[in-house]
């Protein structure tokens, strides 16, 4: 019968979805009318069909792969289908089908197929299974209490089955003692075992294991699930699985007795509440005092167990050291990472693997740090721990406070030994700061008793210490106060009270250290531990500071004339008080000089290196017109002499330059660190206006008696004469603005001077002398020509060897000027430019390097902001010329060529005493230019004779000229701009004349 097949397959899988499967008809057009037909199909519950399935009715046939066996051209009439059982293999070894459901009976119709459907039961098959490492540790007693609250290790093992069942499993363990099963992860209550589970509950159900008891071997802990009481055969009734109940144990010992006998273990309980408490090691080894605790890690049991047993800190407040270790020493190392990792089978079965312990840092409770151990293989379990304390006793040594006033920090552990705090002897006036010494509250609280301090004294290389019996340093109560505290006084300290300051101590420097840190103090805990902590101090004393500033060297080194001596300041004082009669300032001009060398008197002397800094420091009273904090001058510590520095003066202002010792580390001085200041005022000078004038109205020429003058002014007494007519010729006048230090910017003007240094840059005067001519000459015609007549020439010169000249050019025997003639040595001309101060004793200083009338009409008036300066000078050069020569009595002058160059030079100097002229005190030798100008007086005459007198003709203008003029912003170096400080002082001293 060949119907739809097509058709058939979806009616067979509609049949399958009946619940009990009974069968019905349905019709499906088949070829043949006369002829009906059966669909057999056999599948589990879940619809899979099942092949060879023997199935008897109106033949015999197995099923095919598909599950399916057809009946087909059956007569019309009543069939019985059944289903061989129990189930042949292969399908019987999976599937079983009960007997009371195996046959079915159905009617067959002409032209239907039948539908017959069976339904087989799966055999189950059971499952447990524990996830790699299948390791559970086993739980300490304290495990699952609130304190310290670690959770005991639970391991999950999943429970199911395959396939059909309807009884229960059976979990058991022939080795129960070891372990605990529970329901959920966080159950109290064990479930006992064994332990039926009903079927309806196993499939896909998790418990947890718990270990109590360490396995007798590696996998020696043997889980086992049986099916039972079912109606369906299981194919296979057992699963087991193996695990390892690993424990791990973690011991802990009392401390070592006095008489060095074995320490005594700390029972199981003790050993976690109240824990092992030690004492915070210091982090150097200069404070490695405190005894350390014996931890041991036995070996993990099962002893077979091959992984490695980590060791783990609660905290990160105690350090382990190995077993060699016990007693602190130079060069041990901290254990960490792979070195608290230790493989079980290395670990002496008997004695364990033995640490030492101490602590770094304080508990913040009793109870919160100590030890863990875990296996590699079950990371982050614990497996066991040792609750320990690190209780601190703690003694903080203070840095210096900063300058913004923000509280002063503690030095740190290593700090506090390795270099320790710097103080400053106490001087007379009690300027001197103290350093904070704090004693802090124990921690944690609890501790009732009493705690002193105590001074000693420590050398070095090699390392010795003694209690001192006059230490070197002082306590007091208070910062500034007098109140002293005596080393060995008791502090009383009470149970109760939280983490603190017990005690706030200011220590004084008292007497000079001999060497660095060789004075300590101590913190003892009475009748618990002395030297708890310690801190370090040096006692230094800043004595004095030098400064050494070279003066303006000559423009022009010349012989005979020695460099000028640096000058030298000094200061002993510790007062930063500018005021007068406190500590005055050296005042400088700025720029004045960049390499100021600086000197500091300190003790302890070399070669101890005190890491002296050099910090210029702006006084706060400046005002904001004049620079802000951070505009100071430049200050270079030397290389290889730190008590040594060099500064520039390339600032303005009023300062303090400190060679100080840091003790806050905020690179800058703080306020009372140990130093000594140079207080400095670096004044500036402003170019306002030049007012400088040649007055051609006032310049002269004529004759008299028997010379001739050319004349560049007068020289009045009062300023108004100086520039009205019949004045001066050349007047200088510079406006400048003028400011030192302090909030009105006149700190330290009092020792500003300022003037007017002129130089001669060239001298052009050369006369003229010519004899008379001959009378004609007597003889017969034709007469010869009458010889030319003579000419001599006198040149004005400035020279080095005046005392070579024989000759005198002058009109007054008083007052000789010294001629070379041409018998005479040759002159040594200066070079210019040459000083011109019309002084006696020009350029030593001071004003001696102005001219004589530059100061005697200056003005200074008050601005907001230091004060306006107007300096005065004028300048009024001249000639007189003698008519006939001084040695060729018939020669008569017949021209005058007169060109006086000079450069006008602005200048300003300081002096400590306050004096303008010249001291030798500091600086009266070191100016500084504003304002430079070119001038010049020149002209040309002649002079004709007529019967023995002389006329004067001006043949060339007779005239002033100013060029060249030049501002020195900011002002700057005489020498850097060409000045000329130093004698000769021409006028006075190298003027001569030259003939031929």
């Amino acid at each position: 019968m060949g119907g739809n097949n097509k058709n058939k397959a979806q009616q067979t899988q509609n049949d399958l979805s009946q619940d009990n499967g009974s069968s019905s008809s349905t019709t499906v057009q088949c070829d043949d009318d006369q002829t009906g037909a059966i669909q057999v199909t056999v599948a589990d519950s879940g619809g899979t069909g099942i092949a060879a399935v023997q199935i008897t009715g109106p033949g015999t046939k197995p099923t095919d792969g598909s599950g399916q066996a057809s009946f087909d051209n059956l007569a019309p009439g009543s069939y019985t289908v059944t289903v061989t059982t129990p189930l042949a293999s292969p399908a019987g070894d999976d599937y079983f089908m009960p007997t009371k459901s195996a046959s079915k009976k159905v009617k067959v119709a002409a032209g239907q197929t039948v539908p017959v459907a069976f339904v087989v039961k799966k055999r189950p098959t059971p499952s447990i299974s524990v996830d790699a490492p299948k390791i559970v540790i086993v739980k300490h007693d304290y495990h699952g209490k609130k304190k310290p609250g670690v959770k005991p290790h639970r391991i999950e093992v999943e429970l199911d089955y395959d396939g059909d069942h309807d009884g229960v499993g059976e979990l058991s363990c022939a080795q129960a003692a070891q372990i605990k099963i529970y329901d959920k992860e966080t159950s109290t209550s064990a479930k006992s075992l064994p332990w039926s589970i009903k079927a309806a509950s196993l499939k896909g159900k998790t418990v947890y294991l718990e270990g109590i008891k360490e396995s007798g071997a590696l996998s020696g802990t043997e889980l086992k699930l049986t099916l039972k009481n079912g109606t369906i055969p299981p194919k296979v009734a057992e699963a087991t699985e193996k695990i390892t109940c690993l424990l791990l144990q973690l011991n802990v010992y009392k401390s070592r007795p006095e008489d060095n006998s074995d320490p005594d273990m700390i029972a199981e309980g003790p050993k976690i509440e109240p824990g092992r408490s030690v004492i915070v090691q210091g982090a150097s080894d200069k404070l490695a005092f405190a005894h350390r605790a014996k931890l041991v890690v036995m070996q993990a049991k099962p002893a077979a167990y091959a992984g490695k047993l980590i060791l783990k800190p609660i905290a990160g407040n105690l350090d382990l050291f190995g077993d060699a270790d016990e007693v602190p020493a130079n060069g041990q190392t901290v254990l960490a990472g792979a070195a608290l990792e230790s493989p079980n089978p290395s670990i002496d079965s008997a004695n364990g693997k033995i640490y030492f312990v101490q602590g770094n840092a304080m508990s913040a409770a009793f109870g919160d740090t100590g030890w863990t151990v875990e296996a590699e293989d079950v990371p982050g379990q614990e497996g066991d721990r040792v609750t320990m304390t690190a209780l601190k006793a703690e003694l903080r040594l203070f840095k210096s406070q900063p300058e913004d006033k923000s509280p002063p920090v503690a030095l740190s552990g290593d700090d506090k030994i390795d270099t320790g705090r710097f103080v400053q002897k106490q001087d007379p006036d009690n300027l001197q700061g103290r350093a904070k010494l704090v004693v802090r509250r124990l921690e944690p609280s609890g501790f009732a008793g009493k705690l002193s301090l105590s001074g000693w004294d420590l050398t070095h290389n090699p390392y010795s210490e003694a209690k001192s019996g006059a230490p070197k340093v002082k306590l007091f109560t208070s910062e500034t106060g007098s109140s002293q505290f005596a080393f060995g006084a008791t502090i009383d300290h009470s149970a109760s009270g939280g983490a603190g300051d017990l005690k706030t101590l200011w220590v004084e420097g008292g007497t000079t250290s001999a060497a660095l840190i060789d004075t300590q103090i101590r913190l003892n805990v009475v009748d618990v531990d002395f030297g708890c902590d310690r801190g370090n101090a040096t006692v230094v004393e800043f004595q004095k500071i030098k400064a050494t500033i070279k003066s303006t060297p000559a423009n022009t080194v010349r012989a005979g004339y020695p460099a000028p001596a640096d000058h030298t300041y000094e200061n002993a004082k510790l007062t930063d008080d500018f005021s007068d009669g406190k500590n005055e300032p050296l005042v400088l001009i700025r720029n004045a000089q960049p390499d100021i060398e600086l000197e500091v008197t300190v003790l302890p002397d070399l070669p101890v290196d005190l890491d002296i800094q050099w910090r210029a420091v702006r006084n706060p009273k400046d005002k904001s017109a004049i620079g802000g904090k951070n505009d100071l001058p430049t200050v270079t510590r030397d290389g290889a002499n730190k008590r040594k520095a060099t500064l520039d003066a390339n600032a303005k202002g009023s300062f303090r330059i400190r060679p100080y010792i840091d003790c806050n580390g905020v690179d800058e001085y703080s306020p009372k660190e140990p130093s000594i200041p140079l207080n400095l005022v670096l004044a500036d000078v402003v170019f306002v206006a030049d007012n400088s004038a040649g007055l051609n109205a006032n310049l002269e020429s004529g004759l008299g008696d028997d010379f001739a003058y050319v004349v560049n002014g007068e020289w009045p007494g009062t300023w108004a004469a100086c520039i009205a007519a019949k004045g001066a010729g050349m007047t200088m006048e510079l406006v400048a603005d003028v400011t030192g230090g302090g909030a009105d910017g006149r700190l330290g003007l009092n020792k500003v001077f300022g003037g007017l240094i002129n130089m001669l840059t060239d001298n052009q005067i050369a006369l003229t002398y010519t004899e008379p001519p001959a009378p004609p000459p007597v003889g017969p015609p034709p007469p010869p020509p009458p010889p030319p007549p003579a000419t001599y020439t006198i040149r004005n010169r400035y020279v080095l060897n005046r005392g070579d000249a024989t000759g005198q050019y002058t009109l007054d025997p008083t007052d000789p000027s010294p001629m070379f003639l041409p018998s005479d040595t040759a002159p040594t001309v200066l070079a210019f430019p040459v000083l011109d101060t019309g002084r006696g004793s020009g350029g030593l200083g001071g004003e001696s390097a102005t001219m004589s009338r530059s100061g005697m009409w200056d003005k200074q008036a008050n601005r907001p902001v230091g004060f306006r300066y107007t300096l005065r000078c004028i300048d009024s050069p001249g000639r007189s010329f003698l008519l006939t020569h001084p040695t060729h009595a018939t020669a008569e002058l017949t021209n005058i060529h007169y060109v006086q160059a000079f450069r006008a030079n602005f200048c300003f100097w300081t002096n400590i005493e306050k004096d303008r002229d010249a001291t030798g005190d500091p600086c009266d030798r070191v100016y500084s230019a504003v304002r430079t100008m070119d001038w010049e007086a020149h002209g040309d005459w002649s002079l004709a004779w007529a019967g023995g007198n002389p006329t004067l003709t001006n043949t060339n203008a007779h005239a002033i000229a100013i060029s060249n003029p030049n501002t020195v912003s900011p002002i700057g170096r005489a020498q850097d701009n060409g000045v000329e400080v130093r004698p000769p002082s021409g006028i006075t001293t190298a003027i001569a004349w030259v003939t031929t």
